[in-house]
């Protein structure tokens, strides 16, 4: 059985997202050699991701290539909105976006001491965002530029990166939580 393409969510150059099957999305390639490179890479990283404990993280399950030479992964559909949205929505309230700093951090810590880094943490749409009872809950998302670090240097510099874009957002961004998210040099 062949993969099973829904409604188009999103597209760039190298390919697009499409709803699948039971609360499934595909990310998948146009086809272009480079792009299932890549895509294939993103999976295999995904992989290792996958094997870190309580990592908030896009959940990967199933990757392959269909008939025509598209290589695609199927994930676990997020039912948030994009940091991105939210933020240009001005949709976050101070307390929501001290949750999500610490979040993130949490999520780059773990890379970082698992020797991984995702490759594009300023992109504010590479966060999902959903709401529960606990307030607001971080998935990262979008592997595809990452990699490894065995020093984890690479994810403490990209968690810098996106705290340093949250912090925009707080009315006191020297306000004592800083503090607490220090990194200790490693």
């Amino acid at each position: 059985m062949g993969i099973q393409l829904g409604k188009k969510i999103n597209g760039g150059g190298t390919g697009a997202i499409h709803e699948g099957p039971d609360d499934t999305v595909y990310k998948i390639t146009t086809g272009d050699p480079m792009a299932n490179r890549d895509l294939m890479r993103e999976f295999m990283l995904l992989s290792k991701v996958d094997k870190v404990p309580g990592l908030n993280v896009q959940q990967a399950l199933d990757a392959g290539q269909d008939e025509q030479g598209r290589c695609y992964i199927q994930f676990r559909k997020i039912h948030g909105e994009s940091l991105g949205d939210l933020m240009q929505r001005n949709a976050l309230s101070q307390d929501d976006v001290r949750s999500i700093r610490l979040q993130t951090r949490e999520i780059f810590e773990g890379l970082a001491e698992n020797g991984l880094y995702h490759g594009d943490a300023k992109a504010i749409s590479n966060y999902m965002i959903t709401r529960g009872p606990q307030g607001p809950k971080v998935t990262l998302v979008d592997f595809v530029d990452g990699g490894t670090d065995p020093t984890g240097n690479t994810a403490r510099e990209e968690w810098k990166s996106i705290d340093a874009i949250l912090r925009r957002l707080l009315k006191d961004p020297g306000e004592d939580l800083d503090a607490d998210l220090e990194w200790s040099p490693a």
